[in-house]
């Protein structure tokens, strides 16, 4: 995401997961929310899972672990995103250049650092329902995924923290 994005010219950075869970007809309803978002020339729109308008199907064992890695998020991170995870997000072009250049992580959880970096920099974030649909074939190792998840949230934190990495603008 990180690359992409800075070598990116459009208005707008879209991120999508390559499995297409998410259904790219909720795309309009996204940019929408990106541009109402908007102060400043900055904003971030999520696609989410969480939102009334949302619809996702997901079996009762992802249902769990979502629940979970949420609780997980705004515990260690304090932040009130209720779908962090949901592979369907768009910054503005202004957005993105504040942000990726001092991004970190390019493991799992990267979109956490992401959404926690557009909290630094007072970027506005607001999430967006989506239609989104469990895929098939995932070779995810549960276990190995949240530990990662889990030891990664908690170096965002202290890393950040003690200033090891830095919020700092990184022109590119």
């Amino acid at each position: 995401m990180k690359y992409g994005s800075l070598f990116s010219r459009g208005e707008y950075v879209l991120f999508a997961d390559a499995d297409g869970a998410t259904d790219i007809n909720s795309l309009e309803k996204v940019i929408q929310g990106c541009k109402k978002a908007e102060k400043n020339g900055v904003s971030c729109a999520i696609g989410s899972r969480y939102q009334d308008e949302s619809h996702a199907e997901r079996n009762l064992f992802r249902r769990f672990l979502s629940l979970g890695h949420n609780t997980l998020v705004k515990f260690v991170l304090r932040n009130n995103i209720k779908d962090t995870q949901c592979g369907f997000k768009i910054f503005s072009r202004e957005a993105a250049k504040r942000i990726f250049p001092t991004q970190h992580l390019e493991r799992w959880a990267f979109d956490i650092e992401v959404l926690m970096l557009c909290g630094a920099k007072n970027i506005p974030i607001v999430e967006v329902g989506v239609d989104w649909q469990e895929i098939d074939g995932s070779h995810l190792n549960v276990v190995d995924a949240t530990l990662t998840m889990m030891r990664d949230m908690v170096l965002i934190k202290l890393l950040y923290a003690f200033g090891l990495w830095g919020y700092e603008d990184i022109a590119y």
